[in-house]
């Protein structure tokens, strides 16, 4: 029964104070009576009605600034930054020499990036008050994002010494030396904030910045820690802490610093895409696979997150996922060669060569000048087992980089499948000219120099494969055949002796090499039969022949 009771008098209270309200809202006789609505509502969050009062208070007194200032405000708290700006430009014309107007104004102007209009807003405000410190800083701050960095250091400058114990100013200046390339500049000025307020975690934040753009990472490192320290709450600073730690090779330490930066601010995409960074460079694929996935669903319009996701498809060996992402890649930022010529790639793992075709063809349209793009079409045209057109492709490449042995080593195997040995020789020769210590170069060599029937030349580039890797059972293989064939023409014993030796070397480097055990047992069985017959000779009898 007591419970009741104290229902029905809280039901009763409620009743009265709706009864209250409406009976408030029903009779506005004065703007500071709507004003006094208009901020109960603000503070419901009850923008919508909040804004109606503040128009009903501009109704009610059109030339009380104030209530356009309360619009203004009203605005600015659900975003409606335009609506908020013009509300304050109606203030400033009924009271031109009140500061604080052109002041919300400026701020106004700042949220919605119109930086010249704030840049103004705040340079009215400073001739009303040329001491205003926070005056010069705001329109710091807006020279600062229109990149006029004179200007803007000036105003920093001047926000200083009319507040000298402001270490915010000085790290604005820093951090314009740090845009600048001044890093030398920006990590004194930093370090004088520091000096004048050590807890300035900013300020840290900004000489760390300082430091790894000039590749000191153990400094960096340093000044990211102690703005972690000194706020550990900011996400910000512990993804810094996490660059810090990758710079250093600690990706351990990275992705907990990513973890701990994703747990402040777990919607912020930037911070997830870190974390996939750190966990491919450890081919961790799987856990940086969900962390790109998880970026793209907090940010789908980057086109750097689905060229990332796609790379770690293809590390994964699943190119039909990694085809979608460079697809999607494409899609936001059509004029990117480099996305395409990832995609030809994936396309290309998968024997797609039609695909890689044209993907690789339109990287060369956006960017002619790439010599591996012509290179890696080349490719793709010789998995179609379409020599000239790989050939012309390699002849690009090689034109654009004529220092590339690999270019000029596949121009030469695609002269050797046109049979155009001449030219496939001058190839690999060009190719060894640049890398001699690449013992399959000499082997393609050995190998167009046989089909010329050079077999001097051939066993001089055979050998020299040999030299470079002895381990190799099929070059001593084709040295032996080039031993076996040279002995059938010209019958020196010597040849065949040769070739016994290089099969047997075959035979122990691969003992299932069937070829160069039946090509051994021929020319055994070939030099016994020789034996035997130059015997008979000896003894008067016929002459031997093979």
């Amino acid at each position: 029964m007591e419970q009741l009771l104290m229902l029905w008098n809280w039901l009763q209270e409620a009743s009265d104070h709706r009864e209250t309200r409406a009976a408030d809202e029903g009779e506005i006789s004065s703007a500071e009576q709507a004003m006094r609505l208009a901020n109960e509502r603000v503070s419901e969050a009850d923008y919508e009605n909040a804004l109606k009062f503040a128009e009903e208070a501009i109704r009610l007194e059109p030339s009380n600034a104030e209530c356009h200032v309360c619009k203004g405000q009203i605005c600015e708290s659900f975003d409606r930054y335009e609506e908020a700006a013009a509300a304050y430009s109606e203030a400033i014309k009924l009271e031109p020499d009140c500061i604080g107007f052109y002041f919300l104004q400026g701020e106004a102007y700042s949220f919605l990036e119109k930086y010249e209009e704030a840049a103004a807003a705040f340079s009215a405000a400073i001739r009303l008050d040329p001491s205003l410190a926070i005056a010069h800083a705001s329109q710091g701050d807006a020279y600062a994002n229109l990149e006029k960095h004179d200007e803007a250091i000036d105003s920093y400058s001047t926000a200083i010494r009319l507040a000298p114990h402001r270490a915010d100013s000085y790290c604005k200046i820093g951090n314009i030396h740090i845009e600048l390339g001044m890093h030398e500049d920006a990590i004194s000025i930093l370090s004088a904030a520091i000096k004048m307020d050590p807890s300035c975690s900013e300020a840290y934040m900004l000489l760390g910045n300082a430091y790894r753009s000039l590749k000191q990472h153990n400094e960096a490192f340093g000044a990211y820690s102690t703005a972690v320290a000194l706020n550990p709450s900011n996400a910000y600073y512990h993804c810094h802490e996490g660059m810090a730690y990758e710079n250093l090779g600690r990706r351990d330490e990275a992705i907990a610093e990513y973890s701990a930066a994703i747990a402040l601010e777990p919607f912020n995409h930037f911070y997830h895409f870190c974390l996939g960074k750190a966990y491919s460079g450890w081919k961790r694929h799987d856990e940086a696979l969900a962390a790109f996935s998880t970026a793209i669903k907090l940010k789908p319009s980057s086109c750097d997150y689905y060229y990332c996701l796609g790379d770690t498809y293809e590390n994964l060996e699943k190119y039909e996922e990694a085809i979608a992402a460079f697809s999607a890649a494409i899609g936001l930022k059509p004029s990117d060669g480099f996305y395409r010529y990832r995609l030809g790639d994936a396309c290309k793992s998968l024997e797609k060569y039609d695909e890689a075709i044209a993907a690789f063809s339109a990287a060369i349209d956006l960017e002619p000048s790439c010599a591996h793009y012509h290179f890696s079409l080349g490719d793709a045209y010789e998995g179609l087992e379409k020599y000239d057109e790989a050939l012309a492709a390699f002849s690009a490449a090689i034109a654009l980089e004529p220092s590339n042995a690999v270019y000029r080593y596949r121009l030469g195997d695609a002269c050797k499948s046109l049979e155009k040995y001449d030219e496939a020789i001058a190839a690999f020769s060009a190719a060894i000219d640049l890398e001699p210590s690449r013992a399959h170069y000499h082997f393609s060599l050995g190998d167009a120099y046989e089909n010329l029937k050079k077999y001097d030349e051939a066993l001089a580039a055979f050998s020299a494969a040999i030299k470079l890797d002895p381990s190799n059972a099929y070059t001593y293989y084709y040295r032996g055949h080039i031993f076996d064939t040279r002995w059938v023409e010209n019958g020196e014993s010597s040849d065949l002796q040769m070739a016994i030796a290089d099969f047997e070397k075959a035979l122990v480097l691969d003992p299932s090499d069937t070829a160069a055990r039946n090509r051994k047992k021929a020319c055994e069985d070939t030099l016994v039969e020789m034996r035997g017959q130059y015997a008979t000779l000896r003894t008067g009898g016929s002459s031997y022949g093979r």
